[in-house]
């Protein structure tokens, strides 16, 4: 069995168009995690600016080590963006060789809320696989996705414990770019088809909890009972999971900063509001999509992300 260990190296990459969405998948990185837990983060940074590299530079504390490290996306550069996604997610290909004194990372991406503490999730053994993810329902069950891939099953890329030793020895980074470069046309997504082709058969599957789709369940009118069944879990409703889930990821274009989604939005725009932004010269794009407010109303405090206004009732506010 492999040394069970506090500390946990975790990997994000982002670019400028992701910077407010990463630093709340951040805060909650820090807001939840064990006090004893050691946190590696290394950030990994794509055409992103100097102020804002200031800002991430200033988010080390206590057991939480920030590491920013540039990376480029040159070779994919005609490689067409999909919806939301830009090449910027390709640079997943390379942590085996970007991270070459670590043995394993957890790959996290930035439209994410880290409600519970990471290190159990991070001592699974993946020894035997290439990495561990959670299966994505909507996928397999209509866009039949692990069929074009030739494959049992299908994971989502938005979560993955990821074991560098083993894609180094086998060279899999190499195999990762000539396979995005030459897949197939029929092949719909970004990085995710590359990596269930190519790592199929050594995926160790996870639960729901540390993966959890909840806006595209919502969007997509799943029920809890084809959770239930597709999941092999026991959840009432999916408010019920969202709520035991170790990570919530806001997979798809409905982001709960762009439209107002019952339970999400005002959950997200909790973690916003405490993500340490308003510490930081805000660059011209947040103030043009985000804003705080007490004056508007003697109970709740305001939020504003775009043309969405959210109400949180204030701590001290007398209910009427």
């Amino acid at each position: 069995m492999p040394e069970v260990s506090n500390e946990v190296n975790i990997a994000m990459i982002l670019d400028d168009a992701y910077l407010m969405c990463s630093l709340c998948t951040i805060y909650s990185l820090k807001k939840n995690k064990k006090k004893n837990s050691v946190y590696n983060l290394f950030l990994f940074l794509n055409d992103v600016s100097l102020s804002a590299k200031r800002l991430l530079n200033k988010l080390s504390s206590y057991n939480f080590n920030v590491m920013m490290i540039d990376a480029s996306v040159e070779r994919f550069k005609n490689v067409s963006r999909i919806v939301h996604i830009t090449q910027t997610a390709l640079i997943k290909f390379n942590l085996s060789g970007l991270l070459s004194n670590l043995d394993k990372v957890l790959y996290i991406d930035g439209d994410i809320i880290v409600q519970k503490d990471l290190t159990d999730l991070y001592n699974m053994d993946v020894s035997d696989y290439y990495l561990a993810g959670v299966r994505e329902l909507r996928a397999e069950k209509k866009y039949k996705f692990h069929k074009l891939v030739g494959q049992k099953y299908y994971i989502n890329s938005g979560v993955m414990l990821m074991n560098l030793d083993l894609l180094r020895k086998d060279n899999l980074e190499q195999v990762f770019i000539d396979t995005k470069l030459n897949q197939p046309k029929e092949w719909k997504c970004m990085d995710q088809d590359v990596f269930n082709y190519v790592c199929g058969a050594k995926i160790k599957y996870l639960g729901v909890e540390y993966n959890n789709p909840c806006i595209i369940f919502v969007d997509s009118g799943t029920t809890i009972d084809e959770i239930n069944s597709f999941y092999n879990t026991k959840y009432k409703t999916i408010k019920d999971l969202c709520k035991n889930s170790y990570i919530l990821h806001y997979a798809g274009p409905p982001k709960p900063w762009l439209y107002e989604i019952p339970y999400h939005s005002k959950l997200y725009s909790r973690y916003l509001l405490n993500c340490k932004v308003p510490l930081y010269e805000k660059p011209p794009w947040f103030t043009k999509i985000f804003s705080v407010s007490n004056l508007e109303s003697k109970t709740h405090t305001v939020i504003k992300i775009l043309d969405i206004r959210i109400k949180i009732r204030r701590r001290n506010s007398v209910k009427g």
